[in-house]
């Protein structure tokens, strides 16, 4: 059989410039076309016109309404409750029957011949290289040849054709800006930008430069007296609690997977540092995960966005009696992760870092939890607990 997998990963850049080379000749014969998304669009076409046409997605749409649902995951799973089994159509049918519903539209030849109106239309601008590498370090912090034919291909479309976005696409690579990192395991070629890491060396270097620190270190003492109070702890979690309030200094991390008894540690370490004099203050990256947080270890908190608003903007002054907790760090993207530590680190409070790198990547770009767990010392929950 064919060896497909290249065939597959490649098929969204070429899909995208595609639609470019698309785009450059609709244009060539004198209609005017703007961006749509990932896509093109003719400007003169009506949107309920569009709409109309888009019959596979209007089916899609209607199961979402009747189910209530809204999601890509839900999107997903209409389209293929929507798929019917194709049959064979006589297009000699089909052509006067578009024609038809077009013409209902106000859409017919003579119509559309005075789209072609030799008007001309300003050229837009193709984006600039930081653009480009902004986008594509938008969702990962490193990435592959075909990303980058993809995304420059996406913002070319009606303004370059296919030539073109190769052609960017080599001047491209050639930048300083652009980083080549090595092959990863499928034996691919990976790349990232300079900016991205920068800020993921910072990552590294100031949580490696805080190991020592000892402010919020607290007596055992203090830890066996509240130890005293869970008798229900495990022994494992009990060495996480030990790592956190006892043994790091101003960053600490913990890897733990999903149902390992993490909000009932972090309750149990709120009690440890409050009792010490510290303040907790919780954060996630989605408002699901901060109110979890909240709820499972009664540490006040909120999504990590309205954070660091509010750090940026004073309205929350953090000191060196305060403890930050950072729940599903491994969701979190490098810019916002370093954002985070760059307050914590100035103001000379603890960030406490709670995720697993190993179950989702971040939805934006990066793996900062990673590299912190490369980088310095971590604690780890392995057992299930919730069942």
């Amino acid at each position: 059989a064919i060896e497909s997998l290249r065939l597959f990963q490649w098929k969204m850049a070429a899909g995208a410039i595609y639609r470019a080379e698309l785009a450059s000749r609709i244009k060539s014969m004198g209609f005017a076309v703007e961006q749509d998304r990932d896509s093109f669009r003719l400007v003169d076409i009506p949107r309920a016109l569009e709409k109309q046409f888009s019959k596979r997605r209007n089916q899609i749409e209607q199961k979402l309404d009747e189910k209530g649902y809204a999601s890509a995951a839900a999107s997903q799973v209409a389209a293929l409750d929507t798929r019917v089994r194709k049959t064979e159509v006589d297009r000699a049918q089909l052509f006067p029957l578009w024609a038809q519903q077009a013409k209902d539209g106000g859409l017919d030849a003579m119509a559309i011949e005075s789209f072609r109106s030799g008007i001309a239309v300003p050229a837009p601008v193709v984006p600039s290289f930081n653009e480009l590498l902004s986008i594509l370090t938008l969702h990962a912090s490193t990435f592959r040849m075909e990303d980058i034919y993809r995304q420059a291909a996406v913002v070319s479309q009606g303004i370059l054709d296919a030539k073109g976005v190769i052609a960017l696409v080599a001047t491209l690579m050639k930048d300083e800006r652009m980083v080549a990192l090595g092959n990863d395991q499928q034996g691919c070629p990976r790349y990232t930008t300079r900016e991205m890491q920068i800020i993921e060396q910072g990552i590294a270097r100031d949580a490696a430069g805080r190991e020592k620190e000892t402010a919020h270190r607290i007596s055992q003492r203090m830890i066996n007296k509240v130890l005293v109070s869970r008798p229900t702890i495990s022994d494992e979690q009990r060495l996480a609690l030990q790592h956190i309030v006892a043994e790091t200094g101003g960053v600490a991390c913990v890897q733990g997977i999903a149902g390992s008894g993490k909000s009932y540690l972090m309750d149990a370490c709120r009690d440890v540092f409050e009792k010490s004099g510290y303040t907790l203050r919780g954060c996630a990256l989605s408002g699901k995960a901060a109110q979890g947080l909240q709820e499972g270890s009664h540490i006040p908190s909120q999504t990590l966005h309205s954070l660091l608003g509010d750090l940026d903007k004073g309205k929350i002054k953090l000191g060196k009696k305060d403890v930050l907790v950072l729940d599903e760090a491994g969701m979190v993207g490098s810019r916002q992760f370093a954002a985070l530590m760059g307050h914590v680190a100035r103001h000379g409070a603890k960030l406490v870092a709670i995720g697993d790198s190993r179950q989702l990547q971040p939805v934006d770009a990066g793996g900062a939890f990673r590299i912190l767990t490369t980088h310095i010392r971590y604690a780890e929950l392995n057992e299930i607990r919730r069942q």
